[in-house]
């Protein structure tokens, strides 16, 4: 086991809690008139986004759940029945709620449509009760879970996974598995493979609970020395590293190899009582509850209080307590003050006024980034197509990917290149845009990567030939192929048309406002497009009704039902747009793995073989082949 101790004496704040730097923009959106109207907000406490902006906001003593628009219109969302006392409230991909009522040991599920009904009671799974609600979690497959404290005496401490449309799961028990007498689970979360973590609170041990169900310490004074004190809250991050704050304030990082590394000292005063933490990218976010404020912490020992006492400078924030921050895609900090009786947005970064010589940079090379895509994309059929016709002799259809056989892709790259020496010659556009080698390369991996999702790391023997026994899958394979393209082609084209529309009305003057037109859809076009997805799954006519959708396509998006292969295909199509405009326009502010189904789960990940090195690869020539000197996982060979 390897441990590292890095204590270090936390930076000066940047930002005091009166005056914030330019990089931060504070705005209330609730207080305690809650709509307006008949319903008030009283002790708010989780808070939730999802990926369209929405933001949720629990109510602990006023029993309800108050949502606002991305416009800001407040509306009570929820009325919860009496003594609930709502309080940790978490969000699942498909905008599912999961809100955990402490005093009624329930958990209530609320969908996108407001409907409520009860996921877990008292009674748990029939077997093992439920009692004493603490947390609430969900995984990166969407599936929620629940702690319970046994309350007073403990007896009933344990952990249900709560499947969809089945009943409670019990994944640890007030033994750990007989590893402890009073555990205590105060606070629990779960990595995007599946992995639980927990915080035994009362026996000052941090486990871990495989898919399989086996149980670990992980955290613990032996494991940790010095650890003497009781692990309160969890969080895991990108890499699945599991965050753990303790009752002295301590901050600690579980890596999935078992490394404990300290993070956090507890010893400075920015930070007192921390009541909530979250995770986005390297940035750890942590409330606290003693000193009225949220701060970020970041790898290098950074501090830097992000919302203070005073709030936005007219309505105070105070005492953050359970689940009280939430953050969106793009990186925005949502935080609830229980005592305030309010809820704060937090827009941690830089506006710019960009002239039009830096506007017309910017949309040359957007246009480009849709033209090189579209390009990848035609080619990409027609190496399908070509391939089911058995037109493929001198070229596998693996190399006819990246062969490029009528230069259409190099030569929508070459036009990127001339238009970012011709417009951006004279300017470096602050944001929205890199060069026109990124963005080609970008545009053309982002083509490539829909093959992945469709049929897998290779083309070969899985895309079939049309004819005899074959024919009907290899129509469906190829009618699926080309609505996926469209999707995507209509998405890039949507994202520019909003990015240009916004520059030039200057409602686009940050990052965030980029990546918010990644998933806008104010018209409707990319729904209309994205469709036929769905409808090429269930058609007879040149469709897929009757074929073995598992053998037609074997990738990621591999299901036996079509309704599950489109949501998946639509999801990849935003991926893919997401990741090529990521990387063509350096949004270092967007998380596309969170945007794609709004869980951390790398469900939109680095793909091996799209000629692009990144994540954890060390190399990508553009295949999945092992002995050319980069492996088919995209590690240099030696």
């Amino acid at each position: 086991m390897i441990i590292r101790h890095l204590h270090f004496a936390v930076a000066a704040l940047l930002i005091s809690s009166l005056n914030l730097s330019a990089e931060a923009q504070v705005t209330q959106i609730l207080d305690a008139s809650g709509d307006g109207a008949a319903a008030t907000l009283n002790t708010p406490l989780g808070v939730a986004v999802d990926n369209a902006g929405n933001v949720f906001v629990v109510g602990g003593s006023s029993e309800n759940l108050f949502k606002i628009t991305p416009a800001g219109v407040v509306t009570e969302f929820v009325e919860f029945p009496g003594f609930a006392n709502p309080a940790s409230i978490r969000i699942d991909g498909t905008g599912n709620l999961f809100v955990l009522s402490w005093s009624r040991s329930e958990v209530f599920k609320v969908t996108p449509a407001g409907d409520v009904s009860i996921v877990l009671t008292e009674i748990g799974d029939g077997v093992n009760p439920y009692d004493g609600g603490e947390a609430i979690a969900v995984g990166g497959d969407g599936v929620a879970y629940a702690s319970g404290s046994g309350c007073c005496t403990n007896v009933f401490a344990n952990v249900f996974r709560l499947p969809p449309g089945g009943p409670p799961e019990l994944v640890l028990d007030n033994t750990a598995g007989g590893l402890m007498t009073v555990p205590l689970y105060t606070d629990i979360a779960v990595d995007s493979v599946g992995n639980l973590y927990a915080a035994a609170n009362q026996q000052a041990s941090v486990l871990k609970v495989t898919p399989a169900g086996v149980v670990s310490i992980v955290l613990d004074q032996n494991i940790f020395p010095g650890y003497n004190t009781s692990p309160r809250l969890i969080a895991t991050d990108l890499d699945d590293n599991a965050i753990v704050s303790s009752d002295d304030d301590r901050v600690h990082k579980i890596e999935p190899n078992g490394t404990v590394t300290e993070i956090f000292d507890g010893v400075d005063p920015a930070i007192l009582g921390i009541s909530a933490i979250a995770v986005r990218g390297p940035a750890i976010y942590l409330a606290g509850w003693t000193s009225d404020n949220v701060v970020q912490l970041l790898p290098n020992g950074t501090m830097t209080e992000v919302l203070g006492p005073a709030g936005d400078g007219v309505h105070p924030f105070e005492q953050p307590d359970i689940g009280s921050i939430a953050l969106d895609f793009a990186g925005n900090i949502y935080a609830t003050g229980s005592d305030s009786d309010n809820a704060f947005k937090v827009l941690l970064e830089a506006t710019f006024e960009l002239s039009r010589d830096e506007e017309k940079c910017i949309n040359a090379l957007n246009k480009g980034l849709r033209k090189v895509s579209r390009a990848q994309g035609i080619v990409v059929r027609r190496c399908v197509q070509d391939e089911t016709k058995g037109k493929l002799t001198s070229l596998t259809v693996d190399e006819c990917l990246t062969a490029d056989r009528k230069q259409k892709v190099a030569k929508a790259q070459a036009r990127v290149l001339s238009d970012d020496g011709k417009k951006c010659a004279a300017v470096t556009p602050p944001i929205g845009a890199t060069d026109g080698a990124t963005v080609g390369a970008s545009a053309a991996a982002g083509g490539r990567a829909l093959t992945t999702d469709l049929f897998g790391p290779t083309l070969e023997g899985v895309v079939l030939l049309h004819d005899g026994a074959t024919k009907d899958t290899a129509a469906c394979q190829a009618g699926v192929l080309k609505a996926v393209v469209r999707c995507q082609d209509v998405r890039l084209k949507e994202f520019a048309k909003c990015k240009k529309k916004g520059l030039k009305t200057d409602s686009i003057i940050s990052q965030s406002g980029i990546a918010a037109c990644i998933s806008a859809d104010a018209t409707g076009k990319i729904a209309r497009a994205c469709a036929p997805v769905s409808g090429k799954l269930r058609s007879a006519v040149d469709g897929c009704l009757g074929v073995d959708l598992t053998t037609a396509f074997p990738g990621s998006c591999s299901a036996g039902d079509g309704e599950s292969v489109a949501q998946c295909l639509s999801k990849s199509a935003l991926c893919r747009v997401c990741r090529a405009a990521t990387q063509a326009d350096a949004l270092d502010v967007i998380d596309c793995d969170a945007l794609d189904d709004g869980l951390i789960n790398t469900s939109c990940g680095p793909v091996c073989g799209d000629t692009l090195v990144e994540g954890s690869e060390t190399c990508d020539d553009g295949n999945v082949i092992s002995g050319d000197g980069c492996s088919s996982t995209c590690d240099i060979e030696p």
